[in-house]
């Protein structure tokens, strides 16, 4: 079986922003906690905090920045 490496624009650890998020809302970034390649694209897992509550999600790449 062929050897694939996977390049990815963020690592476990980044801080990054979260798109489309608008001024009024407090959380407009997160750190990167995990990362995944599945057959829809690169996926990140993204750790946030908000009014005291920790949030994380999965977000396709083109989300962030």
């Amino acid at each position: 079986m062929a050897e694939r490496i996977v390049k990815f624009a963020f690592d476990i650890g980044d801080e990054v922003a979260i798109k489309g998020l608008d001024a009024k809302t407090s959380h407009k970034s997160g750190r990167v906690a995990g990362l995944c390649m599945q057959k829809e694209g690169k996926t990140y897992r993204i750790v946030w905090w908000m009014d005291g509550k920790r949030f994380d999600e999965w977000m396709q790449e083109w989300e962030l920045e």
